[in-house]
């Protein structure tokens, strides 16, 4: 295993002079405590390394009932021409009609050269256990009726902080990473080496996800939801993976071998009627669902009264979702039935 043997730790990056209007908040507990919040932007915490920023709509943390989603980023595209905070995802959650909280990812304001970092933190924040504890009392308040929400990157985060929470949250991803030292090795390079010190050179061998590994263990990160889970997880779980993405063999099966999911039906994989995993045609490649179809799909199962196994039973080979079940992948789990 190789020895993962940091930098000497940066001088922490200022954030930048001009930002959006928003209301600053010097602690988890102290923006908690307020009850009631108006919409717009809110920035918990000082220093882009430390703080959590996040856009609210409808009041989210006063609610009392449910549905509220959470709305996490993925990959921000032509980053070095774009400035933080990344807020994608919230125009959806309006559209939905839910209270909603949208959530930037901070560290990326670390390097215009950074497009994704998973929500997992860097040297001297926990970015995903901060959001655990500010995301505690609405989750253990809601239960299932609060959605974690998210695609790729935002997926991923989505599925590692429902396993950091209490109550059973419910969660929608699509296209997840499962295992973040999966990815793409320039992505997984320029967030090793811009959020922690870790030198350039020890990522260029074919080694690379040994070290990255070691150096995400030595700063107490989680960078997988694949092994080492709490106890607790997802309440409800509705993943839909492209048929076409290399995601799902990278991520999706070892996924659900690792939760122990068995093939209901050609591309209908499912834990029990309320783990299910959908894999189709919904979009070529790693490219996103579109628009309407989130916002479709978002509000089918936000709010049905039925469990999840029997919405996509409902869906599947309908005029939306026409693709022939007998042209997906087979053998996507060990005990699978066709």
């Amino acid at each position: 295993m190789p020895r993962f043997e940091p930098l000497p730790r940066a001088k922490e990056i200022q954030p930048p002079q001009f930002r959006h209007l928003e209301t600053r908040w010097a602690n988890v507990r102290d923006f908690l405590a307020a009850g009631s919040h108006e919409d717009g932007i809110h920035v918990i915490g000082g220093g882009p390394t430390r703080q959590l920023e996040l856009m609210i709509g409808g009041d989210p943390f006063a609610a009392t009932t449910g549905p509220v989603t959470v709305i996490f980023s993925g990959a921000v595209t032509e980053r070095t021409k774009k400035v933080p905070p990344f807020f994608s995802g919230s125009g959806i959650a309006a559209m939905i009609g839910h209270p909603y909280v949208a959530i930037s990812d901070a560290s990326l304001e670390l390097s215009d050269s950074m497009a994704i970092s998973w929500y997992v933190g860097n040297s001297i924040h926990d970015t995903a256990r901060g959001l655990a504890k500010l995301l505690t009392p609405l989750s253990r308040r809601l239960g299932k009726q609060l959605w974690l929400v998210g695609g790729s990157a935002g997926g991923f985060a989505a599925l590692n902080i429902a396993h950091l929470l209490p109550g059973g949250p419910s969660v929608f991803a699509w296209n997840p990473q499962t295992d973040i030292v999966e990815y793409s090795r320039n992505f997984v390079t320029a967030y090793l080496t811009r959020a922690y010190p870790v030198p350039a050179a020890s990522l260029r061998g074919d080694d690379y996800r040994d070290v990255a590994r070691s150096a995400l263990r030595y700063f107490g990160r989680r960078y997988t939801v694949l092994e080492d889970l709490p106890s607790q997880g997802p309440g409800r779980l509705i993943y839909l993976q492209n048929a076409s993405d290399n995601h799902l063999r990278d991520h999706c099966i070892p996924y659900l071998h690792s939760q122990n999911y068995a093939t209901h039906s050609p591309g209908i994989l499912w834990r029990d009627p309320d783990h299910v995993v959908w894999v189709a045609d919904f979009a070529p490649g790693h490219t996103a669902l579109s628009r309407e179809r989130l916002i479709s799909l978002l509000t089918r199962f936000t709010t049905t009264r039925f469990d999840v196994l029997s919405e996509v039973l409902e869906l599947d080979g309908t005029s939306e979702y026409p693709d022939d079940p007998s042209l997906r992948p087979s053998h996507l789990t060990r005990d699978c039935s066709n």
